[in-house]
């Protein structure tokens, strides 16, 4: 006779972290296993980063087949007792042979915070996150996102990152000059500053795509502007180029680019990276920034908390209006040099306003 455990419903779900359809079922099928734990098992769900995803789809689609796989379009993909049950349409629609409840929330805003929650816990983990918006003939196609291993090869990752913030010299304003197709991109065009640094360590393989790597003309020389993204697994660069980053977010983009036609593997189109930097969700104010919000709370009205150059209050927006107690109001500036203070008072500085 089966267990009580045996004929409980178990749900595999596995999708893509910032996607609508992924966010959805995950929810629908955490709120059936809340409410019924007697009819379903605690269910395996797996978010993944935009490269992860793509690599795991085209996996299970050459192992299991099937056409309803294979023409699976959602970023989601949902198994129901070990079969294969489809996206989350599929999901709704068994949820509403047997129930009637839904559920109403911002799927999308939901995964793009799990998204943010994964780059700041990455960040207090000490690894870093640089972009490259890419033209291609002077049509921006996209972004592509790389997490910088930092704790693992710090140096490179420090001169990297340096090389992406920089507005001149750096990464901005250089070209992508070689692709290698299925093997790899080559980037940072040949006008930087050439400087020495050595191969710092092989703790990271080239054993993926999108693996972001330093080029050199040996052990040691030239590690220091050229770099490379892989396009597939690599594994005989592991012990010859110092890998240091992956590709989280851009796949689109980066498939775009080994796909452009090369001749003798020079792109036969003009690809640009048209800007670059670091990845910062919480940033800093400056002293230009301090010198423009001392400008002007030194110039606005003291009780209506407007600029002089506001004629009318409904000229302005709500936030600097006044309440109905004809109390200046708390707008955004002020929270911000509030939050700015707090901040340094915490780490033993101040400011002077």
């Amino acid at each position: 006779m089966s267990s009580k455990h045996e004929l409980k419903i178990s749900f595999n779900v596995y999708g893509l972290i910032t996607s609508r359809e992924f966010q959805l079922a995950k929810t629908y099928i955490e709120r059936l296993r809340a409410r019924l734990p007697q009819e379903y098992c605690k269910p395996n769900i797996v978010s993944m980063l935009d490269l992860d995803w793509n690599l795991f789809i085209l996996k299970i689609r050459r192992e299991i087949g099937g056409e309803k796989l294979w023409t699976l379009k959602k970023q989601v993909v949902i198994f129901k007792n070990e079969e294969l049950l489809g996206d989350d349409e599929d999901l709704l629609e068994f949820v509403g042979s047997k129930y009637r409840f839904t559920i109403f929330e911002e799927f999308e805003c939901i995964g793009a915070q799990q998204f943010i929650n994964y780059i700041e816990q990455q960040k207090v983990n000490g690894n870093t996150f640089v972009y490259f918006t890419i033209a291609v003939d002077q049509q921006i196609i996209g972004t592509l996102l790389f997490e910088l291993y930092a704790t693992a090869v710090p140096t490179i990752s420090k001169i990297f990152l340096k090389t992406c913030a920089k507005k001149v010299g750096g990464y901005s304003g250089t070209c992508i000059q070689r692709i290698v197709w299925p093997s790899w991109i080559q980037c940072g065009g040949w006008c930087l500053e050439q400087y020495k640094v050595p191969c710092e360590n092989y703790s990271i393989s080239h054993n993926k795509r999108g693996v972001l790597s330093m080029c050199n003309n040996g052990k040691h020389i030239d590690n220091c502007t050229q770099f490379f993204v892989t396009l597939e697994p690599t594994p005989w660069m592991d012990y010859k180029y110092v890998a240091f980053g992956q590709l989280i977010n851009g796949d689109h983009v980066l498939r775009i680019l080994q796909n452009i036609p090369t001749l003798y593997e020079e792109p036969l189109k003009k690809i640009d990276i048209v800007k670059s930097g670091e990845l910062d969700l919480r940033p800093t104010f400056g002293p230009k920034d301090l010198s423009y919000l001392k400008d002007f709370l030194a110039t606005r009205d003291p009780i209506s908390g407007l600029h002089p150059d506001v004629t009318d209050v409904r000229d302005c927006s709500s936030d600097y209006s006044l309440g109905s107690d004809n109390q200046p109001p708390c707008d955004i500036i002020d929270y911000l040099l509030e939050m700015y203070r707090e901040e340094n008072e915490e780490n033993g500085g101040a400011i002077n306003l």
